[in-house]
């Protein structure tokens, strides 16, 4: 029977009771910190639209008066409409699962990256569509089964802890890459120039084999696990183009492999004019490339500031790689077995100081272009 005012009889109002599902404390603080690191949160949800405004204000989302939009409206608009509509857009109440699959193709349209929450049925086919489907631990198993990543704690500092953790390994892979490519390239640029000229090799195939293969190999791996980089989370969103060895890090290579073989083509030329044996003159640019790259490793830890504005002790494997490696280049100048192999003579410790001295100053010179450059860059910007 339906209740009226006219049939409530013989009961006696004692007040009101509220239901409500908080946020979680943190929420917000993880939403702000999602914000700074240029991700932009949404929320998209069956509620009433002011219940939606309410937590969408409480997480931290703008929700004016144009920003929150009920299922029945998305249903007058085109996909075109949708998609010029949808970045004024913080919160969505209302909807049905079909719309969630429209506002993540909006988004998608716009060349975006779009990570879809969600533990419900109603939601797997938008954490099927997105680029990224995460669910969370206690959804139901449609949602699992339609994402990509379930989030176990139910926390959404995961995802914000998943961002700045594939920034990192990127940001290393990139250093990697600058490191290995620079340091191929100068070997190349020196041979090459050496042949065009009609001069003697510098190097033979197997001491730049060992180069590569053993003094190199231990700081590169120190490398890729430098630490996250401070503004690391405060760095816009890459676009889904870019590639890793993008304009900046072709720019870095060159300005590292142009110098190197400024210094180490001059120390080639004033070696010949010298009155040393061609074995003696090798072992003198064998040690030379392969201190350069123990050196420039540290110039290739980051390319958003200068080296001498970190901690140089901060990365302890990418110190104890490179003592390994250097190591590795005085072992093939005084072991007997390998001073055969690889046709070189030692070098006395004036040799050593000189060599270093150089590749100290290497560095300066690549620190200095660097600062240039990132300095450039932020007055453009």
């Amino acid at each position: 029977k339906k209740i009226q005012k006219d049939n409530i009889k013989g009961f006696t109002f004692l007040g009101y009771m509220e239901l409500r599902d908080p946020l979680r404390a943190a929420a917000k603080d993880q939403i702000l910190a999602a914000k700074r690191a240029g991700v932009r949160t949404v929320i998209i949800t069956g509620d009433h639209p002011e219940t939606a405004r309410a937590i969408g204000a409480e997480a931290g989302l703008q929700a004016g008066p144009d920003s929150v939009v009920i299922g029945s409206e998305l249903d007058k608009w085109s996909d075109d409409e949708l998609e010029k509509r949808v970045s004024r857009i913080a919160v969505y109440a209302r909807v049905e699962p079909r719309h969630k699959i429209r506002i993540v193709k909006a988004w998608q349209a716009r060349d975006e990256v779009v990570a879809m929450t969600g533990d419900g049925v109603n939601d797997a086919p938008a954490l099927k569509a997105a680029d990224i489907g995460i669910a969370v631990g206690f959804g139901t198993d449609v949602a699992k089964q339609a994402s990509d990543v379930v989030i176990l704690d139910n926390d959404l500092g995961t995802i914000s802890a998943a961002i700045e953790e594939g920034r990192v390994i990127f940001d290393n892979i990139r250093k990697v890459s600058v490191y290995l490519i620079a340091g191929s390239f100068t070997e190349v640029f020196l041979i090459g120039s050496a042949m065009v000229m009609g001069l003697t090799a510098p190097l033979l195939a197997v001491q730049i084999l060992w180069i590569n293969f053993f003094a190199d190999s231990f700081p590169h791996l120190g490398l890729a696990l430098e630490k996250k980089e401070l503004d690391v989370m405060r760095m816009r969103p890459r676009k889904r183009s870019e590639h890793v060895l993008n304009a900046d890090m072709i720019k870095m290579i060159a300005i590292i492999a142009i110098v190197a073989n400024i210094f180490l083509l001059a120390l080639f030329f004033w070696l010949l004019g010298t009155d040393r044996s061609v074995e003696a003159v090798r072992s003198m640019m064998f040690v030379a490339v392969g201190v350069d790259s123990l050196f420039f490793v540290f110039s290739a830890r980051t390319f958003r500031k200068s080296i001498f504005r970190m901690n140089p002790f901060s990365n302890g494997w990418l110190l104890g790689g490179v003592a390994i490696g250097f190591i590795m280049m005085i072992a093939a100048t005084t072991i007997p077995f390998l001073k055969m192999v690889f046709e070189v003579t030692p070098l006395s410790l004036s040799d050593w100081s000189l060599l270093l001295m150089i590749a100290l100053i290497k560095v300066i010179i690549i620190e200095l272009a660097k600062e240039t450059f990132i300095l450039r860059k932020q007055a453009k910007a």
